[in-house]
């Protein structure tokens, strides 16, 4: 469930501006996590680390398809919207239509209600409510110390997540135009943070649970360099585009 939220969560990264292509490459060729934005047109995609794992968000208008396929044909989620009343349906790992294993999202026009039930017990159950401008956004997890919330009340946009425990949190704040949003694992020095100054000049960092963990996104004009350091310091992934087309990778200290 931890990683399906984090596939929900980096769709913030809609936020960035015009023509942005942003990708992950891992130690290997199988492993490629891509997203780009050129326009309203969006497509963003994750590939796992083989064919078989496909999440793909397609929103090309205010007609959206969003989809995700998992390791097996069983395994389907889907999501529908051609117009303002959204249908949004999720099917799990069976074929049975029983109610444990039901993925739901209900939207008929501004005050949309969410729900998403996993398992066949009521302390595995995932619910996002919004019924207005003020929006709050919540999900629980199989006991009361995994707990995943979302508010945004206003403009000053709150988003936080606790996970197992209080010393593992993950949360993102964006009060104006200079956004921050982090998050804090299991000890403090295990952070990730995504900056958006209050100008062209885009910075977005993360930092490992050591100080040679290190991966960073930097772009501040049209010409954009995305880079990422592993767990050593001679082993780097980045990209460099500065026109639609051009990808540089390195194994070089960034």
């Amino acid at each position: 469930n931890h990683h399906h939220l984090k596939s929900i969560q980096i769709l913030n990264l809609n936020r960035l501006k015009s023509i942005q292509v942003l990708g992950w490459t891992s130690d290997d060729q199988d492993q490629v996590f891509e997203w780009t934005s050129d326009d309203d047109d969006q497509v963003l995609g994750w590939t796992s680390d083989d064919q078989d794992q496909v999440f793909e968000w397609t929103s090309d208008d205010d007609d959206q398809v969003l989809g995700q396929s998992f390791d097996d044909d069983d395994q389907v989620v889907g999501q529908n919207s051609d117009d303002d009343d959204q249908v949004v349906g999720q099917t799990s790992d069976d074929d049975d239509d029983d109610e444990d294993q039901l993925l739901g999202m209900i939207s008929d026009d501004d005050d949309y209600a969410f729900r998403i039930i996993f398992e066949d017990d009521d302390d595995q159950v995932l619910g996002m409510i919004s019924d207005d401008d003020d929006e709050v956004l919540g999900q629980t997890s199989d006991d009361d110390d995994q707990v995943f919330g979302q508010t945004s009340d206003d403009d000053d946009q709150v988003f936080v997540q606790t996970f197992e425990d209080d010393d593992y949190a993950l949360g993102q704040t964006s009060e104006d135009e200079d956004q921050v949003l982090g998050w804090t694992s299991d000890d403090d020095d295990y952070a990730l943070g995504i900056i958006f100054e209050d100008d062209d000049d885009q910075v977005l960092g993360m930092i490992s649970d050591d100080d040679d963990q290190v991966f960073g996104l930097t772009s501040d004009d049209e010409y954009q360099v995305f880079g990422q350091t592993s767990d050593d310091d001679d082993y780097a992934l980045g990209q460099t585009s500065d026109d639609e087309d051009q990808f540089h990778q390195t194994r070089e200290r960034i």
